[in-house]
């Protein structure tokens, strides 16, 4: 095995496929739970239809560089990482790099392969709850399949 095809197996094993013979998704769990691809399969040839991610980006994890991503529990950013909810205030983790803690947090963190079949997989994402907050869920599931989301 050459230096390149070893790359190459190992980029793979970080990736899960679903098809159902015309389309066929490219999931990488441990990069936050993103699509790598979403492509359809006409005449023997790919029609991507989603940017589908290189292999640096799959072997960095970077969910960003994925053809997307879930953005869970929420989307959008959220305005300095403060809200109130139920009249007490929620104060989310920022950085330098996110001063307003856009697109939740689930894209940030690997998710787990629940169960996996030819044309569907079911993944899981475990966060803890804001310290001293229990407004959010422990866990969120996600069910692909080939054709979609369900």
């Amino acid at each position: 095995m050459t230096k390149k095809s070893a790359a190459v197996a190992a980029q793979r094993t970080e990736l899960v496929s679903i098809t159902d013979g015309i389309a066929t998704v490219e999931i990488a769990p441990a990069a936050g739970g993103a699509l790598a691809s979403y492509r359809w399969w006409q005449n023997g040839s790919a029609v991507d239809w989603l940017r589908p991610a290189d292999p640096a980006a799959i072997s960095r994890r970077d969910a960003g560089a994925m053809a997307c991503f879930p953005l869970v529990p929420y989307s959008n950013r959220i305005r300095g990482g403060r809200f109130e909810f139920a009249g007490r205030p929620i104060r989310l983790p920022t950085g330098p790099d996110d001063p307003h803690h856009e697109h939740g947090h689930g894209w940030r963190h690997p998710w787990t392969v629940v169960s996996h079949e030819a044309s569907m997989i079911v993944l899981r994402y475990r966060h803890a709850p804001i310290p001293g907050h229990g407004a959010m869920k422990p866990s969120r599931r996600s069910l692909w399949q080939a054709a979609g989301f369900a």
